[in-house]
């Protein structure tokens, strides 16, 4: 997905065409190899997450590049949320290997944590971005005239406030498998994140729905008729 929307959103420098061929490929290959090689206890399974530790290495120090170097320089929430997003993939990485040096279950649960997390960051950062133009593209190419702009779609404000309720919750997130204490402060902390984002796309929907039936609606008939007076 970031193949597309890094591009387009944020204009940047294209991803090269062998990561967009071979990319999804790879991890396929390695994941169902390494499953094989589980099965059947072969040796050197280490080789597998090697290369799929290199290959989203690759991919985290790529996009943080494309991000710091996109042409549209103007700074919003969801580059935080995909900047965010990608040192969580990263910090998923060396805590799976912090796992595979020491056998500490608690390193492996803080990599499987810290992977769903980068998974939602990237997920909220998107979300940030299209639905605004989803609701922008379908009034515009309707012909309404006060179509809302994307900034005033979803509200900086509330878009920060998402931001600093997914931070918090990760902090707590990822220290909870050493203070199980603190699996409860991001359960609700994640209640919190999940009804302001509730809250975001119902009245992104209410608002679309308001200018759809009370919006102004451009039409040609009004030039027509001043044309066949003329």
């Amino acid at each position: 997905v970031a193949f597309q929307v890094i591009e387009m959103f944020y204009v940047t420098t294209p991803y090269s065409k062998w990561c967009k061929r071979n990319g999804f490929r790879i991890i396929a290959a390695s994941l169902t190899l390494k499953t094989v090689w589980l099965f059947l206890a072969l040796p050197y399974l280490w080789l597998f997450d090697l290369i799929l530790a290199a290959l989203l290495t690759g991919f985290v120090v790529t996009t943080l590049h494309r991000l710091r170097e996109r042409k549209r320089r103007v700074s919003d929430v969801s580059i935080w949320f995909w900047n965010t997003g990608m040192v969580l993939l990263l910090f998923s990485l060396m805590a799976h290997a912090g796992y595979l040096w020491s056998s500490k279950t608690e390193f492996e649960t803080t990599a499987l944590i810290a992977f769903s997390l980068f998974s939602l960051s990237v997920i909220l950062g998107m979300m940030s971005k299209i639905v605004p133009f989803l609701v922008w593209f379908h009034l515009s190419s309707s012909g309404y005239i006060d179509t809302p702009i994307m900034s005033n779609i979803i509200p900086a404000q509330r878009n920060k406030a998402l931001y600093i309720l997914f931070v918090f919750t990760l902090l707590f997130a990822l220290g909870s498998p050493f203070y199980p204490l603190f699996l409860s402060v991001a359960g609700g902390s994640f209640f919190l994140l999940f009804g302001l984002l509730g809250v975001n796309l119902i009245r992104a929907v209410r608002l679309y729905q308001h200018t759809r039936a009370t919006g102004k609606h451009f039409s040609m008939s009004t030039d027509s008729d001043t044309a066949s007076t003329l």
